[in-house]
């Protein structure tokens, strides 16, 4: 197999994936305006229940989603110091955005799914350590091919999790660049990873 078509490959897997997750978000979106489902941006300072924490890995600005199957549901928590309080109970996790700002003040977003449905029980008064986010781990598979060489960009999360993209907040992203240099110093091959 060459390597055309083994990126030709790896970008059709990436546009299917990319489209199966438009859809499930789109099926998302429309269910919880559409009624089918509910949304709330939960507010802890409103809330009359009991509640308990939960503490991210990321101690910054960070938005945790999670899903009530009983109350049909989705549900936003939003902190600044990656301590959240959630309503007693049983919750599924879908995703967590950690937000930070880089050296130029531009907003950075790393939007990370658990893979997996991660399930967290939260007791009263009770603080517990969700185990999924930042820092990330960047790492470049190279495979050759004789002459030529495929370089591979891989982001995972602390916990070894690939399920997570960062994007500038604006959405304009330019894909990471690469250089390639011999054992002179010389620079022999540069270009960016705009496939993934």
């Amino acid at each position: 197999m060459t390597t055309i078509q083994k990126n030709s490959r790896k970008i059709m897997a990436s546009v299917l994936a990319g489209v199966c997750a438009l859809v499930a978000i789109g099926i998302t979106s429309y269910s919880a305006k559409s009624g089918t489902l509910g949304f709330e941006r939960f507010d802890p300072k409103t809330y009359k229940g009991k509640m308990g924490k939960v503490t991210l890995p990321y101690h910054g600005n960070a938005v945790l989603t999670t899903f009530s199957n009983s109350g049909r549901k989705i549900s936003e928590y939003s902190t600044t110091n990656g301590v959240l309080l959630l309503p007693v109970g049983n919750h599924d996790v879908w995703g967590c955005d950690a937000i930070a700002k880089d050296k130029n003040n531009v907003s950075w977003t790393a939007s990370i799914s658990p893979g997996n449905t991660l399930k967290i029980d939260i007791s009263a008064n009770k603080a517990q350590k969700l185990n999924f986010g930042p820092p990330f781990i960047a790492s470049i598979k190279v495979t050759k091919h004789g002459n030529k060489a495929d370089l591979d960009l891989n982001v995972v999360t602390a916990q070894g999790n690939n399920k997570c993209v960062i994007k500038k907040s604006d959405g304009e992203t330019d894909p990471p660049r690469f250089k390639v240099i011999n054992s002179t110093g010389k620079v022999v091959w540069s270009g960016s990873f705009k496939y993934g």
